[in-house]
């Protein structure tokens, strides 16, 4: 008995878990490069902060329902591309930019929703049918680009150019704030509203939870799946938009690596791939560390092959913390006759 009460004296909760690994980031930090707390290098790490949550935002809908989408990287390319090269042949018109960004949009939803498809209908795995696509789209947007890195003009060096809508949405601030970071609110609330107060929400849960109930209490399995990677597409193509105005540019590298990162994001923000459960809170937390660990990299100078080495462990690191793979916690897999609880609360 007492050995138990110690052991409950000593157990966390996944917000503690989550704050000692903040307060460990932090120290890290503050010894290996205490410029990262300037004012300025916080700053410049927001827009990235933003990129990554809106990434983890739409990746979160495919992780709930038990699945990992590879291909991400690759869909933010591609709507950078299509829509840099839409304004580059028109001049930079605002039709160009407006024609760019929906055909971006629906290209992208039109990938998801057939990821989505084959992971359900076709009993493919996620990261098998992901990856391909992944391989594709690095292979179709140096064809879109001309085997070029494209530049994005900008009204200053270019007086032809009619719209600046990029540089504008890349530098622009609201009281000092970068309007990138604001992003993060609409991406948060929207991704929350769906999951938390649609039907939508709640039978993906299920679909994550236990497929096979899922499917007995009438949740089209195809359907939600398609829906959710298709809504995790539409989320990466948004940050491909995010990170060209960054960049001011778009190639193959555009978002070279994220998909990597988001994983490690969803899996240090509690996300349980096997159960059906994530919360928004916890996925914007996954992308703060997400992104400090991005700009201590970069500020240490850390090397390119190091750095991958360093992605890797984290997300060996995050998916052991957060449980995946483990179904010792998920009612459906401990006792055959139990019921799904659906959680609306995130």
């Amino acid at each position: 008995m007492q050995n138990r009460n110690v052991l409950k004296l000593v157990e966390f909760s996944s917000w503690q878990k989550r704050l000692v690994l903040l307060f460990m980031v932090l120290a890290v930090t503050a010894v290996m490069s205490p410029e990262f707390f300037a004012f300025k290098n916080l700053l410049r790490t927001l827009p990235t902060f933003a990129v990554y949550t809106v990434f983890a935002c739409g990746a979160l809908f495919v992780g709930i329902s038990g699945g990992i989408d590879l291909s991400i990287g690759g869909v933010a390319a591609l709507s950078g591309s299509i829509t840099v090269m839409s304004m580059e042949r028109s001049g930079y018109s605002t039709g160009a930019l407006v024609t760019g960004l929906a055909v971006s949009f629906a290209v992208s939803a039109l990938i998801g929703a057939a990821s989505g498809f084959a992971v359900s209908r076709l009993k493919t795995p996620s990261f098998v049918i992901t990856l391909a696509w992944k391989f594709i789209l690095y292979g179709v947007v140096p064809v879109i680009l001309g085997n070029a890195q494209i530049y994005v003009k900008m009204k200053t060096s270019n007086p032809a150019v009619k719209n600046d809508f990029f540089h504008v949405l890349g530098s622009a601030n609201v009281a000092g704030v970068p309007v990138l970071a604001l992003i993060i609110i609409p991406a948060a609330l929207v991704t929350r509203l769906i999951l938390a107060k649609t039907r939508f929400g709640r039978n993906l849960r299920e679909l994550g939870a236990a497929k096979n109930r899922a499917v007995i209490r009438g949740v089209s399995a195809a359907g939600t799946s398609a829906a959710a990677y298709a809504l995790c597409s539409v989320f990466a193509c948004a940050a491909g938009i995010m990170l060209t105005s960054i960049n001011l540019q778009v190639s193959t590298s555009t978002a070279d690596g994220s998909a990597a990162i988001i994983i490690a994001a969803l899996a240090i923000g509690g996300v349980k791939f096997l159960q059906g459960t994530g919360r928004v809170s916890g996925i914007i937390f996954g992308a703060f560390i997400a992104s400090v660990a991005t700009n201590l990299l970069a500020l240490t100078g850390v090397q390119t092959e190091l750095r991958w080495i360093f992605r890797a462990c984290v997300i060996v690191g995050a998916l052991i913390m957060s449980g995946y793979g483990s179904r010792k916690s998920n009612p459906e897999f401990r006792t055959p006759g139990a019921s799904v609880v659906v959680r609306e609360d995130d």
